[in-house]
């Protein structure tokens, strides 16, 4: 075999674990026949995966139990090869995964997703948060031009179970089930400081970080806000800016 061939042929052990085309290019050595060496290189990339995921994922990998959870991790390693140099990205698929094969089982899928961005909000780029400060001396003129620049870590998703709940009795290793959530929710996660967070928050606080994820003024919100016929829209508005202040979600004012 050609070198190409030798490394293509080897490529498809360590993904697919199909030894038939690289068999011939290895000699069998001191009683070992080449389907068992080989197989040590399969096995190890398998494993490798496996324990990526599980370091990943460990919260799911615990409210599943060894079993169910191993069983998913080896569908996923079998259909999704790595495509970058680096780690870092793979595991991004298999929220997505547990949400196609177990679409009655939101509290599974939905806690994945929190513990992939977790993950991901740890690794994420650096900002340092607006002070009160600043905001405090805006003019009425610039409020009505400001644009808020989130942190580059958030990232949120509407949800139908009590995940979060769910995730931090995990974390303190005493799972419960928590009790279901009369409504959607919307949970974001981002890092503050040097620990990612998460928080389960209404939709409407959801929407009013996705408009301004997508450049709307801080005044256009307040008229969002209004348009349910409420007078205290400012009010709320402000409400939320505190709580994002808080939380260190705003890291630029542009205008």
């Amino acid at each position: 075999m050609r070198l190409l061939e030798v490394q293509r042929a080897f490529q498809s052990l360590v993904l697919q674990g199909d030894t038939a085309a690289i068999e011939t290019a290895v000699f069998s050595k001191d009683q070992v026949d080449a389907r068992r060496r080989l197989g040590v290189y399969s096995h190890a990339y398998r494993a490798t995966m496996t324990g990526l995921l599980s370091e990943v994922f460990d919260k799911t990998w615990a409210y599943l139990g060894d079993e169910r959870f191993e069983a998913e991790v080896a569908t996923y390693v079998a259909a999704h090869r790595s495509t970058s140099f680096s780690l870092d990205d793979y595991g991004s698929d298999f929220p997505g995964q547990l949400e196609q094969r177990l679409p009655d089982e939101p509290d599974v899928f939905e806690l994945a997703w929190l513990d992939w961005s977790m993950r991901r909000a740890f690794d994420g780029p650096d900002a340092e948060p607006v002070a009160a400060a600043q905001l405090a001396a805006l003019s009425p003129d610039d409020w009505d031009r400001a644009r808020l620049g989130l942190h580059p870590t958030l990232v949120q998703r509407e949800v139908v179970s009590n995940v979060g709940a769910l995730w931090a009795s995990l974390d303190a290793g005493a799972p419960v089930l928590p009790p279901p959530l009369t409504g959607p929710m919307s949970l974001r996660v981002w890092r503050k400081g040097l620990q990612p967070h998460f928080r389960m928050i209404p939709p409407q606080e959801g929407a009013a970080l996705q408009a301004i994820a997508t450049g709307q003024t801080f005044a256009a919100l307040c008229e969002d806000l209004g348009r349910d016929g409420s007078q205290d829209a400012p009010v709320r508005a402000g409400r939320l800016l505190a709580v994002w202040l808080e939380d260190g979600l705003i890291v630029d004012v542009a205008f």
